[in-house]
């Protein structure tokens, strides 16, 4: 896909898109989950696809070459991701999204502090899928990531809203970007 380049990129966020449907709906992706995909939709492929390849590989793959190809038209896809990824462990994690992200940068700046905003009502209330404070926390660490100034008022107000951001990564994120601001 590399190869034929960003001419790929429209075919990837329909991957992409359809996957994240996919995954969200109400099944448990496990070693034939792909498969079965793609033999609803695209049989041909279906052949080709490895039997142990699960939906978050095929999804970190689109990712993958969408931010490798810095495709901004796959911003809203990558944040959909990112919303609706599952994580164990501490956050936050170099995520495909977040690697993703950053490698698309600025232009993914507007739609990330949207995203942001939008943690609280795109929370899910589930026990095993992110809650509010975990996806606030991928945003930030993408926007932090990214480094670019205008995230300053929103990464402010997320340590407003909750004092711990002030702590970590959030604070020395946003103290880097006044710093670069300034030196310009």
């Amino acid at each position: 896909m590399l190869e034929i380049g960003i001419r790929a990129a429209p075919l990837l966020i329909a991957r992409l898109r359809d996957l994240i449907e996919y995954v969200e709906g109400p099944r448990v992706a496990g070693d034939n989950t792909v498969k079965a995909f793609y033999s609803q939709h695209d049989p041909v492929l279906a052949e080709t696809v490895s039997p142990s390849e699960t939906a978050g590989d095929a999804l970190a793959d689109c990712i993958e070459l969408l931010g490798l190809m810095k495709s901004e038209e796959a911003v809203p896809a990558i944040i959909k991701s990112l919303e609706i990824g599952t994580q164990a462990g501490r956050e936050p994690k170099p995520l495909h999204e977040i690697v993703a992200l950053k490698t698309i940068g600025a232009p993914a700046v507007p739609a990330l502090i949207d995203a942001l905003g939008r943690a609280p009502v795109t929370a899910r209330k589930h026990p095993y899928r992110p809650g509010e404070r975990l996806i606030q926390t991928r945003m930030a660490f993408a926007l932090a990531e990214i480094g670019d100034p205008r995230a300053i008022p929103a990464l402010e107000d997320l340590i407003k809203l909750d004092p711990r951001f002030g702590r970590g990564f959030v604070a020395e994120a946003i103290a880097k970007m006044r710093r670069e601001q300034q030196s310009k």
